[in-house]
């Protein structure tokens, strides 16, 4: 399925703050790769949001950086992420199934100002 607009700038965010926080732990991406024992090309890619860091590639991370503090605000940004790419479609489908649901989203939707599709 390919990624909206939305979801690629989402994991691009996520990657960018991922690499502020190796920097702000003083490590290179080498060091950093050594450290997780990961290729050095795994972590650029997670670092230009051109792949998705999985719960435990930021649980590591941020163990790595010694900022476990920062977990949560990461894996939420993930789960954003996961909604916007994942969950857009099956909530397309819920009318159906789940009318009330739906309904409420709608209304979240507009009161956040999003335009349904």
């Amino acid at each position: 399925m390919p990624a909206s607009s939305s979801a690629r700038a989402l994991i691009a965010a996520l990657g960018h703050r991922l690499r502020e926080i190796r920097e702000d732990a003083g490590l290179s991406q080498r060091d950093m790769a050594t450290t997780l024992g990961w290729h050095s090309s795994e972590l650029s890619k997670i670092e230009h949001g051109k792949q998705t860091p999985t719960t435990t590639d930021i649980t590591a991370w941020c163990t790595a950086c010694h900022t476990p503090d920062l977990v949560d605000e990461l894996l939420a940004q993930q789960t954003l992420w996961f909604c916007s790419t994942h969950c857009r479609d099956e909530f397309a489908a819920a009318p159906q199934r789940f009318p009330a649901v739906h309904q409420a989203g709608a209304a979240v939707g507009a009161d956040a100002g999003m335009k349904n599709r």
